[in-house]
Formats: C-alpha cells, structure tokens, sequence
C-alpha cells in the first residue's frame, strides 16, 4: 500500500512539475512576442511571471493606526478618508511668497557668438535627429555657418 501511494504521490508531483514548465514555457512565448513587438513593459512582466518575483499588493489587508490588520471594505474605506484628511489637513496650503524678479542674476543679454559656438560643440555625437532631422553631427560640421544661422534666431525675441 505504501509503495503505490509514494508512486501516486511522485506521479502527482511529477504531473505538477509538467503543467509548471508548461506555463513557464507559454510565459516565455509571451515574452518572446512582447520582445518582438518592442513591447519592454510587457515583456519585463512575463519574465518576473516566470522568476516568480510577482508579488500581488491587492490582496493585503490595511492597518490601521495601531497596527492591527482590517480586513472589511468599509473599514477599509474609513481609514483611508482618515489617512486623507489626517495628510491633507497637515500639508501647509500657503503659496511661498513672489521672489522679485531683481534678486535673480539670470543673464538676459542677446547670447554671444562664443555661447553659442559652446553649446554646439557640447552635444553629444551619435545621437538621434529631432523634428527638424538634424543631428549634432551635421550641425558641427560647420560650427561657424551654423553660428552664424543661429544667432539671429536665437536673438529675435
């Protein structure tokens, strides 16, 4: 009797390590697919799926202020608006006073051609266009031209 229940046993167990590859072999198609489709997010999900990192927040159940577990909805529920109108009410709803514009030492001169020659020369190569389809590449090629296009727009206010 024993013998047929420890091959029963390790039967079941075996049956319930198939049906667990099974499902991380279907989780890695998934994440396949998502990789595909350029889908990151997904695809980072399927594999915490498959490493078993998931933990579901949903189901733990609120404390309340001293610590003991509540585990009805309208508990729930009333000591959330608790928590709310304990943090809303603390939070200081005064705006900070307007700083004169006169303290500031922000430079508002027209930019000068250096600045500008600068600017262009600190961009980082090898990155992609923008709207305009230009890249750094292109506009350091002649940084001097491109001063020179620059300047009066960058200038006009």
């Amino acid at each position: 009797m024993k013998r047929t229940q420890t091959g029963t046993r390790s039967a079941m167990n075996h049956s319930k390590a198939v049906k667990k590859n099974i499902k991380k072999e279907k989780l890695a198609n998934e994440a396949q697919t998502a990789a595909d489709g350029k889908n990151s997010k997904e695809m980072y999900k399927k594999i915490r799926q498959i490493a078993g990192n998931q933990r579901n927040t949903n189901d733990l159940p609120l404390k309340d202020k001293n610590g003991i577990n509540i585990y009805t909805v309208n508990e729930q529920v009333e000591r959330w608006h608790e928590y709310l109108i304990l943090n809303i009410e603390s939070v200081d709803t005064q705006l900070p006073e307007a700083v004169d514009s006169a303290e500031l030492s922000i430079n508002t001169d027209p930019s000068t051609r250096k600045e500008i020659t600068n600017a262009l020369l600190e961009m980082k190569n090898g990155k992609s266009a923008g709207n305009d389809m230009s890249t750094a590449d292109i506009l350091k090629i002649g940084v001097n031209t491109t001063v020179d296009i620059l300047k009066p727009l960058i200038d006009k206010k």
